[in-house]
Order: C-alpha cells, then structure tokens, then sequence
C-alpha cells in the first residue's frame, strides 16, 4: 500500500524484492512457499525500507545491490546506480572490441568507476582477445563497494577454485594488497623479495604475483 500510494512503477516487484532481501532468499522463494510467515523482526524491517523506497529512495540502495548484465554487484549510496543506458554502452563497447581482430592483448581504461560495472562486465563478456584494463577512480566509496564486489566474485565464480561455501565462511581471512604503480625494471636483481609485487607481460600472455606470495 505504501508502495503503491506513492505511485512507485512497478511496486508489487520493489515489495518483492524488500521481502527477499529481508529475508535472504530468492524472489521464486516466496512464490513457491506462498504460505510461509515472517518474524516480526523481520516485517518491521521489511515496512522500515517499504517507506524508504516510498520516498524515492532508490531500491538498489536499500537493498545493497544491483543486478547488471545478469550479475549480482553491490550497490551503496554516493556510487551511481547502471542503468539501461549503462548496458547498451556495454554493447557497444563489445561490438567494437570484437571489430578490432588484434592479436595483442587491449589496454581499456574506465575513469570514474564507481561501482565497477563496466570493466568487470566487459572482462566477463569478451573473452576473444586478453584485455588490460584499468579502472580508476578517487572515491572512497566507489572503492569500498569495489572490494565487496570483486571478495564475491573471487570467492563464487573463480573457475580455478571451487566456490566457497556457507560452511567455510567462520574460517575465511581476507586479505586486501594495494599496489603502487608499476615501474618497469631492467634486471631482477632490483627485485626485493617479498616487498616488490611483479607484474609480467610476454605478447598476448600476463601475471600478476604480489609480494607476500613470495614468501
């Protein structure tokens, strides 16, 4: 009722949605046990973001996530939200990459990020030609956001690994490396193990090896 008092588009999706992420299951969820009840607890919460989202605040931002190119990112105030406009720039960006036929690997630089979208899409999606890409971007947010999102991808669709799960979640340990800019070197004797990350590129092939591995 709130929802559809303050003339939100399609609302009975938007309440859909609040219940789901309420209640962490999927939206088929509540479709497939139409009869199961929620606490309390759970329907103050659900209320407490119904009247948010009647103010217009937008839903990606009360819930933590957007779904992009049908893939889950995080979603925080202050990073703008991908709209459908984002994924036609997608598109085209693909079309293009895949008009190039370069045998060398594709420098592509996304200024301004945010919530890592674009390049992290394009990565997924183009898989013709090895592509270098660098994303920037100075807000502390965008950052934040960009460490949830890539902690979630490396821990569920690493195809070197198995995805983690629910069971292994007490005994994870997350490390965060921030690298410096890279400086290119002319022998390895300047290379001072476990302090200098390395950064190597040989034609169409890359690897990344950072300091702590080494030791």
């Amino acid at each position: 009722t709130l929802l559809s008092t303050a003339c939100i588009p399609n609302f009975h999706l938007d309440c859909d949605l609040l219940i789901s992420h309420v209640i962490n299951k999927p939206r088929v969820f509540l479709y497939t046990h139409p009869t199961t009840q929620i606490s309390t607890q759970h329907a103050k919460k659900v209320l407490h973001l119904a009247k948010k989202r009647s103010q217009r605040i937008p839903l990606a931002y009360l819930t933590h996530t957007k779904y992009f190119f049908n893939r889950q990112f995080s979603s925080i105030r202050g990073v703008l939200i991908p709209r459908g406009a984002t994924e036609t720039l997608i598109e085209r960006v693909l079309a293009f990459l895949d008009s190039i036929h370069s045998k060398n690997p594709i420098s592509l630089l996304d200024v301004g990020t945010g919530s890592g979208c674009i390049p992290l899409t394009i990565a997924s999606e183009f898989t013709k030609t090895p592509l270098h890409i660098t994303a920037l971007d100075t807000s502390e947010k965008s950052i934040v956001e960009n460490v949830e999102t890539m902690t979630r991808r490396a821990a569920t669709t690493d195809t070197r690994f198995s995805p983690v799960s629910a069971g292994e979640a007490d005994d994870i340990v997350i490390e965060i490396s921030v690298l410096s800019p890279f400086q290119k070197i002319s022998s390895a004797e300047e290379i001072v193990v476990g302090t200098h990350g390395l950064f190597i590129r040989q034609g169409m092939h890359s690897g990344l090896l950072l300091p702590q591995v080494a030791v």
